[in-house]
C-alpha cells in the first residue's frame, strides 16, 4: 500500500492546491476501504457457509430436544428435565457451537452426564409397590391371599413398563384374573394326576 500511495502523490504533484489534494486523498483512502469491506463480506460468506446466530440457537434447542428425548426414555424424571434443558439453553445460547460442534467440543456429552447424575430416574419400586397394593386389595375378595401374593409379584416382575392408565382401565386386573384361572385349571389338573396315580 504504500508503494501505491506513494505513486499516487507523485501523480498529484500537478497543480492541484492543497485542499483539493487532501480532499481527493480521502476521498480515494474510503473508497479504497470499502472495496476492502465489500470484498472481505463476499470472501467471509463464500469460506464459511455459517448459519445465522437465530438459526444456531434453534439448532441448539433441536440437540437440546432430543437429548430430553432419549433422558425421558431411559426413565429420568421429565419435569426436572424440562428445567435442566431450560438452564442449559440460557447457557448457550450467545455460544451454541460449544452443542452444535459436539465432535469437537465436549460440552454436550458433559451435559449429558451432568443430567444422568442430577436428574432421579422415576422410581419404579415404588409406583411397582402402589400397583401391587392397589391389586391386591381388587383382587382379595376373589382370591385367597396366599395365591394370590405369588401371582402377583411374578406378573408385575415380568411387566416391562407399568403404568397407573393400566390400573385405571382394569387391564392388569382382567389378565391377573385369567392367570389365575389358568393356574387353578394347572392345579386341578396336577392334584388329579396325584390321585390316580
Amino acid at each position: 500500500m504504500q508503494l501505491q500511495n506513494k505513486s499516487l502523490l507523485a501523480n498529484f504533484k500537478l497543480k492541484f492546491k492543497k485542499n483539493t489534494k487532501i480532499h481527493l486523498l480521502k476521498m480515494l483512502k474510503s473508497s479504497e476501504n470499502l472495496i476492502k469491506k465489500d470484498y472481505s463480506k463476499k470472501h467471509e460468506k463464500v469460506n464459511n457457509n455459517h448459519m445465522s446466530l437465530k438459526e444456531k440457537q434453534e439448532k441448539l434447542l433441536s440437540i437440546l430436544e432430543n437429548v430430553k428425548i432419549n433422558l425421558k426414555k431411559e426413565g429420568y424424571n421429565e419435569i426436572i428435565l424440562d428445567t435442566k434443558i431450560k438452564l442449559e439453553y440460557e447457557k448457550y445460547k450467545n455460544k451454541p457451537h460449544f452443542i452444535l460442534e459436539h465432535n469437537k467440543y465436549e460440552d454436550l456429552n458433559k451435559i449429558v452426564n451432568h443430567f444422568k447424575k442430577t436428574v432421579n430416574k422415576t422410581d419404579t419400586s415404588l409406583i411397582k409397590d402402589n400397583i401391587f397394593s392397589i391389586l391386591l386389595e381388587q383382587l382379595r375378595p376373589k382370591v385367597e391371599i396366599n395365591t394370590l401374593i405369588p401371582i402377583l409379584k411374578q406378573y408385575l416382575k415380568q411387566q416391562k413398563k407399568l403404568g397407573y392408565s393400566k390400573i385405571f382401565n382394569n387391564q392388569y386386573y382382567y389378565n391377573i384374573l385369567e392367570l389365575i384361572k389358568k393356574q387353578k385349571i394347572y392345579l386341578n389338573h396336577k392334584e388329579l394326576k396325584q390321585t390316580t396315580i
